[in-house]
Order: structure tokens, then sequence, then C-alpha cells
């Protein structure tokens, strides 16, 4: 009776984290966006979501809580409910970062780390503006080029109890331009060997793709090379995955 209410709760703990998620693409004409999320246990540690400001202002904010579980998901709706209370104020992504670091200071379990990514794409202005707290750099692939750009450093994530810098990347915005944003579960998959797919295989697998017509297929090619690397090994890391193409 005990395992079957266990199970009950973690059942119902996955679906409320999973309803946190975005249940469509933002309807943009000017982008094209895929994306996905693969928890590695019941209740994953990772969460994406974006904001829509106007027509030509949207903000997509993408995270990941130290380890997986239960610990993991109700933090991560903290930092949640923390995004849409500050969303009128996601026009300047630094400022909500040092905001939503003193939360999860002052509010979550010792350790319990948050890495945060909050990036400001506006076409009317043809500006990309990323702001990082311990996340994995946005990839970008500008139209007029096959290099892989690498925007954000990451620096420490919320919640460490030190001062972290929290400096934004401003860059043009072209039609054309492919963006990548993910989790460290992407190059830290690992295959039979234990070696890890890596920053390295990602950005060529990016760099290979994003010349695809859709943001889905470029999305879906990038999931293709990491499940044929790890092979049948188990995932350990919950694992998300966003791909957006300038129109």
């Amino acid at each position: 009776t005990e395992s079957t209410r266990m199970r009950s709760e973690l059942r119902d703990a996955r679906e409320i984290q999973l309803s946190m998620l975005p249940k469509r693409a933002p309807d943009l004409s000017w982008l094209d966006y895929s994306s996905i999320s693969l928890p590695a246990s019941e209740v994953g540690g990772d969460y994406f979501e974006y904001f829509l400001l106007s027509d030509t202002q949207l903000v997509i904010a993408i995270g990941d809580v130290a380890g997986h579980g239960v610990a993991s998901g109700l933090v991560l709706s903290g930092v949640r409910s923390g995004l849409h209370l500050l969303r009128e104020e996601l026009v300047e992504p630094q400022d909500v970062l040092a905001k939503l670091n003193r939360m999860v200071r002052e509010t979550a379990p010792t350790r319990m780390f948050v890495t945060l990514q909050i990036v400001l794409l506006d076409y009317g202005l043809k500006r990309l503006t990323v702001a990082n707290a311990g996340h994995p750099p946005l990839l970008r692939v500008p139209a007029s080029g096959d290099v892989v750009e690498a925007l954000g450093a990451a620096g420490l994530p919320l919640g460490t109890g030190l001062e972290p810098t929290l400096a934004t990347v401003s860059e043009p915005l072209d039609k054309g331009d492919t963006l990548v944003l993910f989790t460290d579960g992407v190059p830290e998959i690992r295959d039979r060997r234990g070696e890890g797919y890596g920053d390295d295989r990602l950005i060529q697998e990016v760099k290979r793709t994003s010349r695809r017509k859709s943001a889905r297929q470029i999305r879906d090619s990038i999931l293709n090379s990491v499940s044929s690397f790890k092979a049948d090994v188990t995932q350990e890391d919950d694992l998300t995955l966003l791909v957006l193409k300038i129109r």
C-alpha cells in the first residue's frame, strides 16, 4: 500500500512538472520554433518557457536544477513563479536573474543550485540579448556564415551564496539565424564506454544541420545524433533542447 501511494504521488508530481512546460510554440510570423524536454526520472530538474512581451519581443527562459527528482521539481516551481511575477521586467534579463538569485539563495535547500539562461529576441530592433547564470552558452549560427558562436559565459548558478557576475551579451539578430538552447543533459550524455557526447560533437552537429529548412528538422537531427551516440545506455540526466530559426 505504501509503495502504491508513493508511486501515485510521484506520478502526480511528474504531471504537475510537465504541466509547467509550454503547451505550444509561440505563434509569431518571424520565428520557427521547436523544443523537447525528456526527464531522466519521474520528476525532472529541467525547465523552459517563453514569454511573449509583444509581437516583436519574445523571451525564452531555460533552466536546470542540480540533480533531479521531487526536490528539484519543487525548486523549479518557485523559479517559474518568480519569472511570471517578473515578466514585465524581462526586458532587463540581468536584473531578473539578480532577483531570482536572491530568492533561490534564501528559500531553496542548501546546495540546491539553479542554472538559468534568459534570452530576449527583439525582432523590431533586430537584437538578441543573452543573460546567463551558470547555464551552457546559447549556440548561434548566423545566416551570413557557417561558424557556430557560443553566446553567454556560464558564470555562477543561482543560489550559491556568492555574488555572481551577471553580464549580458547583445548581438545582431538577422533573418536566417539559427539559435540552439540546451541543458547540460545533452553534451553530458554518455555511451557504453562512459564517454560524454561533449560540446564539440554538439557544435559540429548544429553546424551540419543549421541550413535545414525548419527548426523541427534541426532539433530531430540533433536528437538522432545524441540517441545514436548513447545507443541503449540509460539516460542519467534530464535533457532539454530548443531550436529557433529566424524567418
